[in-house]
């Protein structure tokens, strides 16, 4: 059989044309150099492994090392902040710039949600708050609530009859106040004086003082009556301690409780919980008004990103854009009857759009396209008709700028928890990749 020319023979030189796994092979799109040539451009069905230039190049991607032996999840940095953090085996770690790992406290759940916050990174294991300070060091985030003190009243003093109501807060070395559980209430004859008893003597290690509060005579309102350092457990309240300080705000509401999402925008800070969402009180992420603040939705919350005039958020069951920065004038509108799969939205910078005049939210439906979508509400599917993954149970993104080319990395892990053990997975034929194995994931690039 004689050996054909090159010229017989048909080359391809880029995959201009994208990815496209909805197609049959034999029904790609193509395109020829020119009428004459016998090389072609045309749509990549499947690869593992590699990244697609803008020209429509394959480059493989670069490989890595090993620098932490263990079972690590959750990693996460921020550009402003100079190590990352992950958990590895039970804790959470502070990863260095050069790959070092140190442990800050453990974990009750190895995935963990964080955000940054002024300098600092508010983090949640779904049961756990805490914070991470901008040294590095480990905190408290939410201050704990005491209980209702007791009072009684106490011959020799000099209020005027009424009925009292009295409060206590605990307060932290850096003036920031707990929420209160409420107060009792207590009639005084006059001549007398309130006595506060059940002020806790001891508490956590970051507690150093409590306030005590007192209302007027009849009064609703309660005022900052007396401070009491750790360990003095009560006090007495006479007229001249009425009124003395600030007004209670802190009545009724409650501190960080476990969180799958936390966002930090606007002055306020959100966390996502099963299917509903609740943001903090303004200027103080401590606090949080369960009662007012609370925005409930269809199914368990799977992700949350802020854009410049509203929140994308994501269920299970669909998309919702939540349309203002002020909770009490916002306009929630459903956009999409497609869910969201858990951990794959993210927000990109608009240095890295096209379009930089605003950022975007990128994410991974539960019908298998990708979506991206702007301020306003605005979203586009991505690559509809030409590109779609399977069944996945949750993933996570991020953004990579890597030799002049921009996208959004996604992996994500099958909905068949018997890989976790092992189990070979059954892998749907439309997907672009390979599961081999339990510990390999699926890696889908989104360019940008």
């Amino acid at each position: 059989m004689p050996t054909p020319k090159a010229k017989e023979l048909y080359s391809i030189v880029g995959f201009n044309f994208g990815i496209n796994n909805l197609e049959s092979a034999t029904a790609l799109e193509s395109d020829s150099l020119g009428p004459y040539s016998y090389k072609y451009r045309i749509a990549l069905r499947e690869a593992v492994n590699v990244d697609l230039t803008l020209t429509g190049g394959v480059r493989r991607r670069d490989g890595y090392s090993l620098i932490s032996s263990g079972r690590v999840t959750s990693l996460w940095s921020d550009t402003r902040l100079s190590f990352g953090l992950c958990v590895r085996d039970g804790y959470l770690c502070r990863v260095s710039e050069d790959g070092v790992l140190t442990q800050l406290t453990t974990v009750t759940n190895e995935y963990i949600c964080y955000a940054y916050a002024n300098g600092d990174v508010l983090w949640s294991d779904g049961t756990r708050c805490g914070r991470v300070k901008a040294d590095g060091t480990w905190g408290y985030w939410g201050l704990p609530v005491p209980p209702k003190p007791s009072a009684s009243t106490a011959s020799g003093g000099d209020l005027t009859e009424g009925r009292y109501r009295v409060a206590v807060t605990c307060v932290d070395a850096f003036g920031r106040e707990s929420a209160c559980l409420g107060f009792v209430e207590i009639d005084v004859a006059n001549g007398q004086k309130i006595v506060v008893t059940g002020v806790p003597t001891s508490g956590r290690s970051d507690i150093t003082n409590f306030y005590v509060y007192c209302s007027l005579p009849f009064g609703e309102t309660l005022y900052v009556s007396r401070r009491l350092d750790l360990g003095l457990g009560g006090c007495e309240i006479s007229l001249a301690d009425l009124k003395r300080g600030q007004e209670l705000v802190t009545l009724h509401l409650s501190p960080p409780t476990g969180a799958k999402f936390i966002r930090v925008e606007y002055g306020r800070a959100l966390i996502a919980r099963e299917n509903y969402i609740v943001a903090s009180s303004p200027l103080n992420f401590d606090l949080f008004d369960e009662a007012y603040n609370t925005i409930p939705f269809d199914s368990i919350v799977t992700g949350i990103e802020c854009t410049g005039d509203g929140w994308y958020v994501g269920t299970e069951k669909g998309l919702y854009f939540l349309q203002g920065t002020d909770l009490d004038s916002l306009k929630v509108a459903r956009l999409n009857y497609a869910g969201v799969v858990s951990g794959t939205m993210t927000r990109v910078e608009r240095k890295y759009i096209v379009d930089k005049g605003r950022d975007a939210i990128y994410w991974l439906g539960t019908d298998g396209l990708f979506y991206s979508g702007s301020p306003g509400g605005e979203v586009a599917p991505l690559a509809a008709g030409r590109f779609k993954v399977g069944r996945f149970a949750s993933g996570a993104s991020l953004t990579r700028q890597l030799r002049g080319s921009r996208s959004v990395l996604f992996t994500v892990s099958p909905t068949n928890l018997d890989a976790e053990r092992g189990i070979a997975q059954v892998v749907p034929p439309l997907a672009p990749y390979k599961l081999q194995g339990a510990a390999q994931l699926g890696a889908v690039v989104c360019g940008i």
